[in-house]
């Protein structure tokens, strides 16, 4: 099973937490350990040894109730970028690693750490990464960290004001298979940008947008490189990264509370097995 793969901040941490930026973990990480592995949508303890992992390890959150992480209809983790958390929810900070056959499995660190050492914008259990988000929004992004065998993996997040959170899919529009990694970034009427999101590898995001979002755009940079830079929303396609070619946010979509978005609204990514197809969604 796979999941999501973000731009994550990585930090080297000795007496205090100094930043390096995006940097990615790019080693062969192996380990021989008891890991928390990933079986269907849910977590369960299984006894690992001599694994090697391609991807990670990383920090990544998921939304939780009770210390229990959640899933989806179809047993997907719900995944949250945690640049996108909302007020008065709970969260769970993982660290993440993946197999080559994109098997997630879920480390147990030492304890967790954040910038927020007052607890001005949520609680946390440092000895399970579960994460209560308070009423206060952060002026600036806040950093979490994993410490694990000694070293420290790491992720920035934010908690926004709550409004609608916007759940939909991104998929390949030849094979309706999720594409992992897309960042979704959504705009105001101005062209200001509101906030960004990354789907995970079942295809999903969450988005916590305000009433003023009219648009959006996906990262052309961060689609396949089997794909076009082009995608479909709701019977018309653009052209992915382009500052003239957005899709529009229906108002309607933008009701208070999760709004999930059904299937007239997937993002679909044009593979080039097929012909690149016209962007008549352009207005610009």
């Amino acid at each position: 099973m796979r999941l999501l793969t973000n731009h994550f901040t990585y930090r080297s941490v000795l007496g205090i937490i100094t930043t390096m930026k995006h940097v990615q973990l790019l080693a062969v990480v192996s380990v021989g350990l008891a890991l928390a592995g990933c079986a269907g949508g849910g977590n369960v303890v299984v006894p690992v040894s001599g694994l090697t992992f391609v991807k990670g390890p990383r920090v990544e959150s998921v939304v939780s109730r009770t210390g229990i992480p959640l899933t989806d209809t179809s047993g997907n983790l719900e995944v949250q970028d945690p640049r996108n958390f909302e007020t008065s929810m709970e969260f769970t900070f993982q660290l993440a690693a993946y197999t080559a056959d994109g098997t997630r499995y879920v480390l147990d660190p030492d304890r967790w750490v954040s910038t927020d050492s007052t607890s001005l914008y949520g609680s946390l259990a440092a000895n399970s990464g579960l994460f209560s988000t308070f009423n206060s929004v952060t002026s600036t992004n806040q950093v979490m960290t994993a410490v694990y065998q000694g070293k420290m993996f790491s992720a920035e997040y934010a908690v926004t004001p709550r409004g609608t959170v916007l759940v939909g899919r991104v998929l390949d529009e030849a094979t309706n298979k999720p594409v992992a990694d897309a960042n979704i970034s959504f705009y105001d009427k101005d062209g200001g940008l509101i906030t960004t999101v990354t789907s995970s590898s079942f295809g999903t995001y969450r988005a916590s947008l305000p009433s003023g979002a009219t648009q959006f755009q996906v990262d052309g940079e961060s689609l396949p490189s089997t794909s076009w830079r082009v995608y479909g929303y709701n019977g018309r396609h653009y052209a992915a990264g382009s500052v003239d070619c957005r899709a529009p946010v229906s108002s309607s979509n933008l009701l208070p509370g999760i709004v999930y978005l059904n299937s007239s609204f997937d993002i679909l990514v044009s593979p080039k097995s097929s012909i690149a197809p016209d962007t008549d969604g352009c207005t610009g």
